[in-house]
């Protein structure tokens, strides 16, 4: 009989009794250390830690390099005791696994090709907000440019497409307001707001503007995310002149939490 390992974690769970198991058995003791109650140092780093201490782990990054190349996305665990010592050991997740990482308070879980944010300060939220005013023009959906990360417990929000991405599945309530800012005061236009999803309106809401420079308008609702679907943020006015602006103060976010799950 040979030795057998176990389809879940790949650690030893038999052999004959006249076999040799020590090498199998004391990586079965270490893999248990590391794997039961998962804790990582860090989810990001795509090459080995410069001065590993016995018994640290880390989930490996996207195209590793050194001693980790070709092990992205296992579990990688230091040793430096036992036969092979000092080294690294590697265990590739399944679907289901959980790790909680030290650096971001917040735990991970993997989906079977990736791992996803799974929860972490209590909380999956974002907020973000323009650093600038946006001029907008007449008649023509527009979309707002947000570009300041207020809060964001999950790694959802990207500065540069101003885009929330929530990566876990679930229903999300979103608030999507826009503040206007008019150089004279209105003459009974509209103000609209929008919630984009995957590039389409899924909601909005029109307001009458009112007799004075600043104006501000919301919509709020409740979206399905299946982890990949993407929501922006939109606005239009119908004002005919050219001095109109979106403000960037407090009037102006868009904001998502995870209300539950799917």
């Amino acid at each position: 009989m040979t030795l057998a390992y176990g389809v879940n974690t790949g650690l030893l769970v038999d052999g004959d009794p006249r076999e040799q198991h020590y090498t199998a058995l004391m990586k079965q003791w270490r893999g248990l250390d590391g794997l039961i109650q998962c804790r990582v140092k860090d989810k990001d780093l795509t090459a080995p830690p410069g001065a590993p201490v016995n018994g640290d782990m880390y989930i490996v990054g996207p195209a590793p390099t050194g001693a980790w190349a070709t092990h992205a996305g296992k579990l990688a665990r230091y040793f430096d005791v036992g036969v092979g010592a000092p080294g690294w050991e590697f265990y590739a997740p399944k679907g289901g696994w959980r790790a909680y990482v030290d650096d971001e308070a917040a735990t991970y879980e993997y989906t079977g090709s990736s791992w996803v944010y799974l929860i972490g300060r209590g909380v999956i939220a974002a907020s973000a907000t323009l650093s600038l005013s946006q001029p907008i023009v007449s008649g023509v959906i527009d979309k707002v440019n947000l570009d300041t990360e207020e809060f964001d417990y999950g790694d959802f929000f990207d500065a540069v497409t101003g885009r929330f991405t929530p990566t876990v599945a679930g229903i999300y309530q979103f608030i999507a307001s826009a503040g206007f800012v008019k150089g004279t005061p209105p003459t009974g236009k509209r103000l609209v707001v929008y919630l984009y999803k995957n590039g389409e309106v899924f909601k909005s809401y029109v307001e009458a503007t009112q007799d004075q420079f600043t104006n501000s308008c919301e919509t709020v609702g409740l979206v399905e995310a299946n982890g990949t679907d993407y929501f922006e943020l939109y606005a239009r006015h119908d004002m005919g002149v050219p001095d109109v602006s979106i403000a960037n103060n407090q009037t102006t976010r868009l904001q998502m939490i995870r209300v539950g799950g799917v």
